[in-house]
């Protein structure tokens, strides 16, 4: 794999460095893999809260849509491929589904600056991929400055001087990783 550096951006009170990596076809295939089940959660809990919505029920609960389409699901036969994955991005899916839903109520109560948002919409395959990987994750700045990711394997970049809150995957070619100011 090789690996040239890219840049810095800064956003807000994050600070990013992005990386241009070339991952080898095996971990190209686990990638895909982790994007497609982060996909499909962040798919079932927009789903889930619809159905709700239609039936007249209350919201499910994040934790409640956490047990039902993470935990549960990986123990049945036809989402057992869930298991497969980090269990942390797919956590990260619902936290993303769960500000989706936050961003249109608060955009409803006029207590969101801006355009004012819609429903959350299902994700397809051909918008843009991204799995985030959070501290506890696992994932592991290794000495010679590759990126060790769980499930995932190990990949590029090059140089790092400094502790990162999350790891970003985007698609398969690149990685940013931010560092939260405090």
């Amino acid at each position: 794999m090789s690996y040239p550096f890219f840049g810095l951006v800064r956003t807000g009170t994050q600070l990013r460095y992005t990386f241009r990596v070339y991952p080898t076809v095996p971990q190209r295939l686990r990638a895909a893999r982790l994007f497609g089940c982060c996909r499909v959660v962040f798919n079932d809990a927009v789903a889930a809260r619809r159905r709700a919505h239609a039936e007249g029920l209350p919201y499910p609960s994040s934790a409640e849509l956490s047990r039902k389409l993470i935990t549960e699901a990986k123990r049945t036969e036809e989402r057992a491929w869930l298991g497969e994955v980090s269990s942390v991005p797919l956590q990260q899916a619902l936290r993303d589904a769960d500000a989706a839903y936050a961003n249109f109520f608060a955009s409803i109560k006029g207590k969101r600056k801006g355009r004012r948002m819609g429903l959350p919409r299902f994700k397809k395959r051909s918008y843009r991929q991204a799995a985030r990987f959070t501290r506890n994750a696992g994932f592991k700045l290794l000495d010679d400055g590759r990126l060790r990711l769980p499930k995932l394997g190990t990949r590029g970049p090059g140089r790092h001087s400094r502790e990162f809150a999350f790891v970003l995957v985007i698609w398969c070619s690149w990685v940013q990783f931010a560092i939260m100011r405090s």
